[in-house]
């Protein structure tokens, strides 16, 4: 089981910067993960929202959905995470939808 070390880790990895976007760099992906697995709900709620409009954005590149599935995927096995069901649907969303129509 992954824990919160680890994804960080994990997301440094990553260069986000290199990462295009419609709307510029994924530079801001890795922090809103960070605050996925705050404690203070608040943050955790936006930092969800604001994640899910960057990847589900119509403008967004497949290379930028691809480097967040892993993530969403491993923050769904944290015990902290309370977004369980968001992120269920997130992927779902993700996995229906891609910037050209298909996969």
């Amino acid at each position: 089981m992954i824990n919160n070390l680890d994804l960080i880790n994990n997301l440094d990895q990553i260069d986000w910067n290199k990462l295009d976007g419609g709307a510029g760099t994924a530079y801001a992906i890795p922090g809103l993960f960070r605050d996925l697995i705050s404690t203070d709900e608040a943050k955790v709620s936006a930092s969800f929202d604001s994640l899910a409009k960057t990847v589900l954005n119509q403008d967004t590149h497949i290379e930028i959905i691809l480097a967040t599935i892993p993530f969403l995927i491993d923050i769904m096995h944290l015990p902290v995470i309370k977004l369980h069901a968001r992120l269920a649907l997130l992927l779902g969303a993700l996995a229906e939808s891609s910037p050209n129509g298909s996969f």
